[in-house]
């Protein structure tokens, strides 16, 4: 959500710069104390020796197929998201935590039919099938507008999603740190400003 606008304020801001994103992995947070890694986005708050700061929050959709059973609702209940088989995003330790830490509190897992490593690799493999995809509403981008794929709300126990940047309070006062930080917090304003996708009304 945030690299193609960080990208550009930064090639534009320091073009001398080099701007590299790591794929998530549960050590990410030692790497940050260590200074392996400047900067982590979380969605939830980082332990207390780093700092935290939210930057937005999101709300979840559900992605599916056009010809899922589904596909013409508005919304789906929590029984029928239960009852359906889901295509799960590995985040961390085959779980998209926000969402699986909401239905463990209910007592129901979801049912795995695929998990897959990458939020960008999901859309592409829903047409068809019965599986059901959830993300956060502004990472939906470009598949909100197919003719393959259905966007509906999430259940409503499903609620919201913050994010977080993270860093080490040793760069605090750090020069370069405070600016990579505050060009953080541009690309997030304008990004909170546009909204997430509203799917669209087919009745």
């Amino acid at each position: 959500m945030l690299g193609p606008g960080l990208a550009h304020k930064i090639a534009a801001g320091s073009p001398g710069s080099t701007l590299q994103f790591h794929a998530w992995h549960r050590d990410i947070l030692t790497e940050v104390e260590h200074g392996a890694v400047d900067l982590a986005f979380l969605g939830t708050q980082a332990p207390d020796q780093l700092r935290s700061e939210r930057l937005f929050t999101d709300r979840f959709v559900c992605m599916l197929s056009a010809a899922h059973p589904l596909a013409d609702r508005g919304g789906i209940d929590l029984k029928e998201y239960l009852a359906s088989r889901h295509l799960i995003i590995d985040l961390v330790n085959g779980r998209q935590p926000a969402i699986d830490r909401v239905l463990a509190a209910h007592g129901t897992p979801r049912r795995a039919g695929l998990t897959l490593p990458l939020h960008a690799t999901g859309p592409l493999v829903l047409p068809g099938t019965d599986l059901i995809l959830t993300m956060p509403s502004r990472l939906v981008g470009i598949y909100a507008e197919t003719c393959a794929i259905r966007i509906l709300d999430a259940p409503p126990e499903i609620d919201t999603m913050l994010y977080y940047m993270t860093w080490h309070p040793r760069l605090d006062f750090d020069p370069v740190h405070r600016w990579l930080r505050t060009t953080i917090r541009e690309v997030a304003t304008e990004l909170a400003d546009t909204g997430g996708v509203h799917h669209r009304d087919r009745g």
